[in-house]
């Protein structure tokens, strides 16, 4: 990519998890088997921006506290992460963890890790200059205050956000007004084959609860 403009996207895995969820009862299809390198590189392109998808960077937790009620919500994820570090271009995977919500009762488990990851990644790509552009694909009006600082000292490196559909922040459109929306149909133009075959041969096979 030598003498190409570099754009590195950084994925808020539950984020746009909830989007595709709700995007799916609307919408009627499956969309959680999603290539989110192929989405990037669609909407990369789409978007008037100079720079190429250089890396994907996809941030999640994997719900260990659900393995004996629902041990299928955690397999599925697993099915998922492989998918995406065995298809070419690779995704790299960050993972955060579950902990007890105490504030909101007993029995609520809240994903923790997963802003601080990304928001630490996008100040070590500006201070290494890895990338002219980052782009968040999250609606979380938490990362503002990393905007802020990215306008004030980082100013050379460009950060966009992705809204995922029905999550977007007017609060993040204007600290980076060149952010834009995915949209559902996005999501279905950017899915993985049902079958994947992994380095060593074997088939991955999209989760049966997800073809609709």
């Amino acid at each position: 990519m030598s003498g190409t403009l570099r754009a590195v996207w950084l994925v808020d895995g539950f984020n746009l998890y909830h989007s595709l969820r709700r995007c799916e009862e609307e919408q009627g299809v499956g969309l959680r088997w999603l290539n989110v390198h192929l989405l990037a590189e669609n909407a990369q392109a789409s978007s008037g921006s100079p720079c190429r998808v250089a890396e994907v960077r996809y941030f999640s937790a994997l719900p260990h506290h659900l393995v004996d009620k629902e041990p299928g919500r955690l397999e599925r994820h697993r099915a998922y992460l492989r998918a995406l570090t065995a298809w070419r271009p690779r995704c790299s995977v960050t993972l955060g963890h579950f902990q007890p919500h105490r504030e909101a009762g007993a029995g609520i488990w809240k994903e923790k890790g997963t802003d601080m990851a990304i928001a630490a990644d996008v100040v070590r790509i500006a201070v290494r200059r890895q990338a002219e552009e980052i782009v968040i694909v999250s609606g979380d009006s938490d990362f503002a205050p990393l905007a802020l600082l990215m306008a004030e000292t980082f100013s050379s490196t460009r950060l966009r956000f992705a809204f995922p559909a029905h999550r977007a922040s007017r609060r993040l459109r204007q600290l980076c007004p060149g952010s834009f929306h995915l949209r559902p149909e996005s999501y279905a133009k950017a899915q993985f084959p049902d079958e994947i075959e992994l380095p060593s041969g074997k088939l991955l096979r999209k989760p049966t609860e997800w073809l609709l």
